[in-house]
Protein backbone atom coordinates (compact mmCIF):
# COMPACT_ATOMS: atom_id res chain seq x y z
CA UNK A 1 0.00 0.00 0.00
CA UNK A 2 1.19 3.67 -1.10
CA UNK A 3 1.33 4.43 2.94
CA UNK A 4 3.98 2.05 3.45
CA UNK A 5 6.47 3.02 0.88
CA UNK A 6 9.20 4.95 0.67
CA UNK A 7 7.43 7.07 -1.90
CA UNK A 8 4.62 8.96 0.60
CA UNK A 9 7.68 9.83 3.28
CA UNK A 10 9.85 13.15 3.66
CA UNK A 11 13.29 13.00 3.20
CA UNK A 12 16.49 14.89 5.03
CA UNK A 13 19.58 14.70 3.02
CA UNK A 14 22.69 15.66 5.88
CA UNK A 15 25.32 17.92 3.98
CA UNK A 16 28.81 17.32 5.23
CA UNK A 17 31.93 19.14 3.95
CA UNK A 18 33.91 16.50 2.72
CA UNK A 19 35.58 18.83 0.27
CA UNK A 20 37.14 20.60 2.54
CA UNK A 21 38.92 18.23 3.97
CA UNK A 22 39.14 16.08 0.79
CA UNK A 23 38.81 17.66 -2.44
CA UNK A 24 37.47 15.57 -5.11
CA UNK A 25 39.77 12.25 -4.15
CA UNK A 26 36.64 10.56 -3.02
CA UNK A 27 34.90 10.70 -6.31
CA UNK A 28 32.77 13.37 -5.20
CA UNK A 29 31.87 15.94 -3.04
CA UNK A 30 28.80 17.47 -0.98
CA UNK A 31 27.84 19.45 -3.84
CA UNK A 32 27.42 16.19 -6.29
CA UNK A 33 25.92 14.34 -3.17
CA UNK A 34 23.37 17.30 -3.43
CA UNK A 35 22.52 17.96 -6.80
CA UNK A 36 21.72 14.14 -7.59
CA UNK A 37 19.78 13.56 -4.40
CA UNK A 38 17.44 17.32 -5.24
CA UNK A 39 16.54 15.67 -8.64
CA UNK A 40 16.08 12.12 -8.03
CA UNK A 41 13.49 13.39 -5.24
CA UNK A 42 12.17 15.97 -7.56
CA UNK A 43 11.52 13.50 -10.07
CA UNK A 44 9.78 11.60 -7.06
CA UNK A 45 7.86 14.07 -6.31
CA UNK A 46 9.82 13.43 -2.29
CA UNK A 47 9.21 16.43 -0.39
CA UNK A 48 12.53 16.60 1.51
CA UNK A 49 15.18 19.73 3.02
CA UNK A 50 18.63 19.88 3.81
CA UNK A 51 20.13 20.06 7.01
CA UNK A 52 23.65 21.88 6.82
CA UNK A 53 26.58 20.76 8.75
CA UNK A 54 28.20 23.74 10.26
CA UNK A 55 31.18 23.93 8.39
CA UNK A 56 29.45 23.64 5.09
CA UNK A 57 30.72 26.38 2.96
CA UNK A 58 28.59 29.53 2.04
CA UNK A 59 29.00 28.67 -1.64
CA UNK A 60 26.76 25.56 -0.89
CA UNK A 61 24.90 27.18 1.91
CA UNK A 62 23.66 29.74 -0.60
CA UNK A 63 23.63 27.63 -3.68
CA UNK A 64 20.79 25.06 -1.65
CA UNK A 65 19.18 27.88 0.82
CA UNK A 66 16.02 27.44 -1.00
CA UNK A 67 15.68 23.56 0.89
CA UNK A 68 17.33 24.87 3.71
CA UNK A 69 16.05 23.84 7.28
CA UNK A 70 17.48 24.69 10.69
CA UNK A 71 17.37 23.07 13.70
CA UNK A 72 18.90 20.51 16.17
CA UNK A 73 18.76 17.41 14.18
CA UNK A 74 16.86 15.50 17.09
CA UNK A 75 14.27 17.69 16.73
CA UNK A 76 14.36 17.74 13.31
CA UNK A 77 14.11 13.70 12.91
CA UNK A 78 10.48 13.93 14.00
CA UNK A 79 9.62 15.31 10.54
CA UNK A 80 11.17 12.96 8.33
CA UNK A 81 10.94 9.42 7.48
CA UNK A 82 14.26 9.26 5.36
CA UNK A 83 17.57 10.20 6.24
CA UNK A 84 20.20 10.14 3.14
CA UNK A 85 23.56 11.15 4.02
CA UNK A 86 26.82 10.39 3.37
CA UNK A 87 29.46 8.93 5.83
CA UNK A 88 27.70 11.12 8.76
CA UNK A 89 27.90 9.37 12.11
CA UNK A 90 24.18 11.51 12.08
CA UNK A 91 23.16 8.69 9.86
CA UNK A 92 23.31 6.52 13.11
CA UNK A 93 21.39 8.41 14.88
CA UNK A 94 18.83 9.05 12.74
CA UNK A 95 18.77 5.08 12.43
CA UNK A 96 18.62 5.12 16.79
CA UNK A 97 16.16 7.26 16.04
CA UNK A 98 13.87 4.43 13.97
CA UNK A 99 14.49 6.55 10.60
CA UNK A 100 15.13 5.06 7.57
CA UNK A 101 18.30 5.86 6.53
CA UNK A 102 20.53 5.51 3.29
CA UNK A 103 24.26 6.00 2.90
CA UNK A 104 25.11 7.44 -0.68
CA UNK A 105 28.28 8.14 -1.89
CA UNK A 106 27.96 9.04 -5.64
CA UNK A 107 31.04 7.62 -7.45
CA UNK A 108 32.98 6.64 -4.33
CA UNK A 109 36.63 5.91 -5.18
CA UNK A 110 38.26 5.47 -1.77
CA UNK A 111 37.56 3.02 0.97
CA UNK A 112 33.95 3.38 2.66
CA UNK A 113 34.10 4.78 6.15
CA UNK A 114 30.26 4.57 6.52
CA UNK A 115 29.42 3.42 10.33
CA UNK A 116 26.18 2.38 9.57
CA UNK A 117 27.53 0.77 6.08
CA UNK A 118 30.22 -0.98 8.27
CA UNK A 119 27.99 -2.39 10.51
CA UNK A 120 25.57 -3.32 7.82
CA UNK A 121 22.53 -1.09 8.38
CA UNK A 122 22.90 0.53 5.56
CA UNK A 123 24.24 -0.70 1.92
CA UNK A 124 26.82 2.26 -0.28
CA UNK A 125 24.49 3.47 -2.77
CA UNK A 126 27.31 4.76 -5.67
CA UNK A 127 24.71 5.56 -7.99
CA UNK A 128 22.20 8.03 -9.24
CA UNK A 129 20.00 4.85 -10.80
CA UNK A 130 20.20 2.64 -7.76
CA UNK A 131 19.26 6.07 -4.93
CA UNK A 132 16.35 6.13 -7.56
CA UNK A 133 15.51 2.25 -7.31
CA UNK A 134 15.57 2.10 -3.80
CA UNK A 135 13.27 5.73 -3.58
CA UNK A 136 10.74 3.75 -5.54
CA UNK A 137 10.44 0.51 -4.75
CA UNK A 138 12.08 -0.21 -1.28
CA UNK A 139 9.51 -0.97 1.23
CA UNK A 140 9.57 1.08 3.81
CA UNK A 141 11.67 -0.69 6.71
CA UNK A 142 11.69 1.38 10.28
CA UNK A 143 14.28 0.18 12.86
CA UNK A 144 13.51 1.71 16.38
CA UNK A 145 16.85 1.11 18.44
CA UNK A 146 20.09 -0.62 18.44
CA UNK A 147 18.66 -3.61 19.62
CA UNK A 148 17.17 -4.71 15.95
CA UNK A 149 20.83 -3.99 14.25
CA UNK A 150 22.12 -7.75 14.58
CA UNK A 151 24.48 -9.38 16.83
CA UNK A 152 26.97 -7.79 19.04
CA UNK A 153 25.94 -4.34 17.27
CA UNK A 154 26.50 -2.13 20.47
CA UNK A 155 30.13 -4.01 20.71
CA UNK A 156 30.33 -2.96 17.21
CA UNK A 157 29.73 0.50 17.56
CA UNK A 158 32.07 0.89 20.44
CA UNK A 159 34.95 -0.80 18.90
CA UNK A 160 34.15 1.70 15.50
CA UNK A 161 33.78 4.78 17.68
CA UNK A 162 37.49 3.68 19.70
CA UNK A 163 38.95 2.90 16.49
CA UNK A 164 38.07 6.44 14.82
CA UNK A 165 39.53 8.30 18.03
CA UNK A 166 42.99 6.13 17.88
CA UNK A 167 42.53 5.07 21.47
CA UNK A 168 43.41 1.63 22.02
Amino acid sequence: TKGNTLETKNCLLLSQPLSLLYGETLGYTEDMFLQDCIEVLKVSGKKFAIKFHPKDTEEVKTKYSFYQVQGNLEDLLNDYDIVIGMNSMALLHAHLYGKYIISYQPNLLKADDCITNKLGITKLITTKLVLEDVLANEQYKKTTNVNNMGKNAKEKIVQFIIDKSGRR
